[in-house]
């Protein structure tokens, strides 16, 4: 994911379940999350849950559920989507160049 792109993020789900994005600058192979990932959001869902965090670096970027406070097993529906920051507009008071 390049730097500068928003990610926008929305979980669906009957129940609670914790939810963190984080990133990092190598891609996670396997279950264990390497040494340099930083978190960036973290949260509960109940229910429903939508969040939208701006990339602060280029690198790769994991969305982490985690049902370990829960017994039961759960159904989640995870929608991401990734796009461009919009470019600044020039307000009427700037110089032209």
């Amino acid at each position: 994911m390049p730097k500068g792109a928003v990610l926008e993020i929305e979980v669906k789900l009957e129940g609670q379940i914790a939810v963190a994005l984080v990133y990092g600058d190598t891609a996670v192979s396997g279950r264990k999350v390497p040494d340099g990932v930083h978190p960036l959001f973290r949260g509960l869902a109940i229910n429903r849950m939508a969040f939208t965090v701006t990339a602060p670096a280029t690198g790769h970027y994991y969305v982490i559920l985690d049902n370990r406070e829960g017994a039961q097993p759960k159904t989640v529906e995870l929608s991401i989507a990734a796009h461009r920051a919009a470019a600044p507009t020039k307000s009427r008071d700037e110089p032209r160049t």
